[in-house]
């Protein structure tokens, strides 16, 4: 009697050949492969019911099930790295899957499914996985995360008469991109064969094929930098496309042409075309295309860029042609649709990641495959892993760059070729002898493009490597000619990139930045242009003093923001060149972003390097030094030396006549004081900063030192003074003060409402500040309020809302210098964990905290240190002493960057 069941089948690729050639280490990895295969199949409720030679038949009752074993058996195959016994070669397997009925007899299957899905497994290449439209329909809808299908269209399979629909499986972090599927379909093509996997640029390819699947897209460009892999994404989409177009796909190599005029020869070269009569060339190739379907490929566009327009003349001709194109600036011709051609992708920010969770990215895969084409034992691991993602972000995660410095890995180790790329365009200087000439070194691939610039062009050019990281138009004017940089936009030479609503930033990718100063060096420029680049982010820190604290806070904190790496490369240039006055103008400005962006350590050193010549700087400028000193290191829980400076600060203030940075440290004195429970010195301070906002009139410092005369309230139990305080500053903070400090006077209210378990009231104030937070992007504010609101969510019994909040506020932290944050969400998480029942991990959390609370030294505030204690008694009650003791351990010895990790990987 026949049931339905979904049937996989596997294969080594080429096991043949390599039993002949390596008998003992295939031996070796065929256990491996043997275990691997069976213990993903039976752990999804599958059945081996066969093996033929190396391969296994397995049934299922449910597709899903199918598939799952299938992911995690090219998963590990992928993942494993091979012994020391069979270095020498891996295997590839090749895997199909079909749904379908068949008959069980004696635990083996029958029925023309099992020829079906046979077909389809050999049908693929190593390491490829296809399926079939039937066990597609039923798993479509319900992918694992990282897991997509590729539709590769109809085909005609070995000894079966209907075609089959045939689907790919496409798996994050492994190769996705095959030879042609071995079927009887036939194919017009020229696509050069590919001596290398196709790695990353899923998307791409998949959103570029949607874009001409479109009837009204028949012109499309990908647009890019040299060596961003424009040429190989085509072939890639060509490959993609060959069972749709049935009079061929050519694709046409422009990098030897170098007149306009010559484009269609070459055209009618590839597409076999000859003169007939008296018809010229151009009427020959129209003739031809009059009626096909044909897919053009026209690679490298940009040197022969005014032989645009017979692009349209062709599609002009012929209804049914459709032309993609690689160029490094824009056709600029009628129909045109242009697809910007990104770096691979890579990690943001600084978080940490394990090896497997980094090759997920792209940049860091394909540099992992190409160093495997020569070592084929290579593997990324925690010992080199650091050194490959500082390999891939130097390089910008640029393609062409990666496969060169993966090159170097025949000579060099890991962190040799890491160490040596602060000199990339030498680094970088010796690639594959079959690459096209412009592609063997990096410097070629950049001089390509130089070469074809205007003298006005290269000019700018080289004048806006003096920029470090993103730049605004205005910054360029300064410089160079801004008119002339939307050009080099156009040629991608410079990226550009919409930052807000408002704002628009450009950058030159780190290579064609080295490259570009070693041209203003060779100009006799590079001085000038550092000066010229000094003095506009002087002048544009001065401009943004008076908005660090008013109504324009969110736009200028942006500003500076994106803007950080240039404006710490004139800092450099100031003390490199003996220009104290001028570093520290900037300094005693640049403290309150780096305060609020939690960059402490930054901004200690920069300020650090100023103080070592405050004697030569007049009393205005050393006050506020020393005040940003004070207040960096006063977050960073350094209290004697912040006081140090603090005071420091107080007679140079006075000195100078500014009653507003005297009642400012004023202000941060008596914060450090209740910090260490002296509330009789604090309010000393805080009175006498009280005293001179009055005086000043200043109505938003009168309301920030209520609001820290009510957290002195809080400290000695006056809950109800407290939320008076805390009201009254609020209502002049709405009036008066900065975004910041709304947001600020908002968090101190709800915490008192909390403390009274007001938790409605105190959510909405919550909300309203996280709201406020987001809009200024402080990671640190946000991270604040969201620990608050995993405390509310904790009190109302909403465990999984609170660990939601912790975890967004951990994954904020990580790359921040905020300990005593951090450690109050882990504490919150391991009460969370507690009322989950996980009460090892739990236990792991709650120690980890702990260990952060004494190495600042610190202590949690009353409210929540009672709910610690709480947590911490009730997991000791649930496990006897010796998991206690091993859990606590474990929490007191793993890193920080490990116990946020394991938090943020759940």
């Amino acid at each position: 009697m026949e049931k339905r069941y979904t049937f996989l089948f596997t294969d080594i690729e080429g096991s043949t050949r390599l039993w002949e050639q390596h008998p003992q280490a295939m031996s070796r990895l065929l256990v491996n492969h043997n275990h691997i295969l069976r213990q993903a199949i039976e752990s999804h409720q599958g059945t081996v019911f066969k093996t033929v030679g190396d391969g296994f038949c397995a049934v299922f009752d449910l597709p899903h099930d199918a598939l799952l074993a299938t992911l995690d058996a090219q998963r590990i195959l992928h993942a494993t790295r091979p012994s020391e016994s069979t270095a020498s070669i891996s295997i590839k397997v090749r895997m199909g899957l079909h749904t379908g009925a068949a008959e069980e007899r004696s635990g083996d299957y029958f029925g023309p499914t099992l020829n079906r899905v046979a077909r389809l497994m050999a049908a693929a290449s190593g390491g490829q996985t296809l399926i079939s439209s039937a066990t597609k329909d039923v798993v479509v809808n319900a992918l694992p995360q990282g897991v997509e299908l590729r539709d590769l269209g109809k085909h005609r399979l070995r000894d079966l008469n209907d075609e089959e629909h045939i689907f790919q499986i496409m798996l994050a972090g492994l190769v996705n991109y095959f030879p042609p599927i071995k079927s009887l379909s036939p194919r017009v093509t020229n696509l050069p064969a590919q001596l290398t996997s196709f790695v990353g640029r899923n998307n791409d390819v998949t959103e570029v094929c949607r874009f001409l699947h479109r009837p009204d897209v028949r012109l499309m460009t990908l647009l890019g930098p040299g060596g961003i892999g424009k040429s190989r994404l085509s072939l890639q989409v060509g490959a993609s496309l060959q069972d749709e177009y049935e009079d061929g796909i050519f694709f046409v190599a422009l990098a030897p042409v170098s007149r306009p005029e010559a484009v269609i020869e070459v055209i009618a070269q590839t597409l076999k075309v000859e003169e007939v009569g008296t018809a010229t060339v151009l009427e020959a190739v129209k003739s031809h295309l009059h009626q096909r379907q044909i897919l053009l490929v026209l690679d490298n566009f940009e040197q022969i860029i005014d032989a645009a327009p017979l692009v349209n003349e062709l599609l002009a001709a012929a209804p049914r042609l459709k032309v993609l194109t690689t160029s490094r600036e824009e056709l600029l011709i009628y129909g045109e649709h242009v697809y910007q051609v990104a770096p691979l992708t890579l990690p943001e920010g600084t978080q940490t990641l394990d090896p497997v969770s980094l090759l997920r990215y792209s940049a860091l895969a394909l540099f992992v495959d190409r160093v495997r084409s020569t070592q084929v034992d290579f593997t990324m691991d925690t010992s080199n892993s650091a050194d490959i993602l500082s390999i891939c972000r130097r390089l910008d995660g640029l393609p062409l760059a990666i496969e060169l410095a993966a090159v170097r890995a025949r000579d060099l180790s890991i962190h040799e070729i890491a160490e040596q790329l602060s000199n990339r365009l030498q680094t970088l200087s010796k690639g594959p002898r079959d690459f096209p000439s412009r592609q063997r070194t990096m410097r070629g691939a950049i001089e390509w493009s130089y070469d074809l610039l205007s003298p006005e062009e290269q000019q700018t050019f080289a004048r806006l490597g003096v920029f470090v990281g993103a730049f605004t138009v205005e910054a360029a004017d300064a410089i160079a000619d801004a008119q002339t940089l939307n050009r080099l936009v156009g040629k991608s030479l410079i990226q550009q990139r919409q930052e807000d609503e408002e704002s628009i930033t450009f950058t030159l990718l780190e290579t064609l930045r080295e490259y570009a100063v070693e041209q203003l060096i060779a100009r006799a420029e590079f001085e000038t242009m550092q000066r010229l680049h000094a003095d506009y982010y002087l002048q544009l820190t001065e401009t943004a003093e008076p908005n660090l604290t008013g109504e324009r806070q969110a736009e200028w904190f942006s500003r500076l923001e994106y803007e950080q790496n240039n404006v710490q490369a004139a800092l450099e240039y100031r003390l490199n060149h003996s220009e104290f006055l001028e570093a520290g103008r900037m300094v005693g400005i640049l403290w309150r972003f780096w305060s609020a962006h939690s960059r402490l350590s930054i901004g200690i050193k920069w300020i650090g390097q100023v103080l070592e010549h405050s004697q030569i700087l007049p009393a205005a400028v050393q006050a506020r030094v020393q005040h940003g000193a004070g207040r960096l290191l006063y977050i960073q829980h350094r209290y004697p030396k912040a006081v140090e400076h603090l005071k420091a600060s107080l007679p140079l203030y006075e000195q100078s006549g500014d009653q507003s940075g005297e009642s400012a440290v004023y202000l941060s004195l008596g914060e450090i004081e209740l910090r260490q429970k002296n509330m009789l010195a604090a309010e000393g301070y805080f009175q006498n900063s009280l005293a001179l906002y009055t005086a000043l009139d200043d109505q938003a410092g009168f309301a920030r030192c209520l609001g820290q005369l009510g957290r002195l309230a809080v400290q000695e139990g006056n809950l109800v003074g407290a939320e008076a305080l805390y009201q009254q500053s609020l209502e002049l903070i709405r009036q008066y003060g900065s975004s910041e400090s709304i947001a600020y006077g908002m968090n101190d209210l709800a915490e008192v409402l909390r403390t009274q378990k007001k938790y409605s009231e105190a959510s909405a104030l919550y909300q309203e500040s996280l709201g406020l937070y987001r809009h200024l992007h402080f990671d640190v504010g946000q991270a604040v309020i969201l620990h608050n609101l995993g405390q509310v969510a904790r009190q109302l019994g909403n465990d999984e809302e609170a660990l939601a909040f912790f975890q967004e506020a951990l994954g904020l932290l990580q790359a921040l210098e905020e300990t005593q944050i951090i450690a109050e969400c882990l504490a919150g998480l391991g009460g969370v964990y507690v009322q989950l029942g996980t009460v090892e991990k739990a236990v792991r959390l709650l120690s980890a905290a702990q260990a952060l609370m004494s190495a600042i030294p610190s202590q949690l505030d009353s409210v929540d240190q009672i709910e610690y204690d709480k947590s911490l008694g009730l997991a000791h009650r649930q496990l006897d002493d010796a998991v206690w003791a091993s859990a606590w351990a474990v929490g007191q010895a793993t890193s920080l960057s490990q116990i946020i990790a394991s938090v943020l990987q759940e």
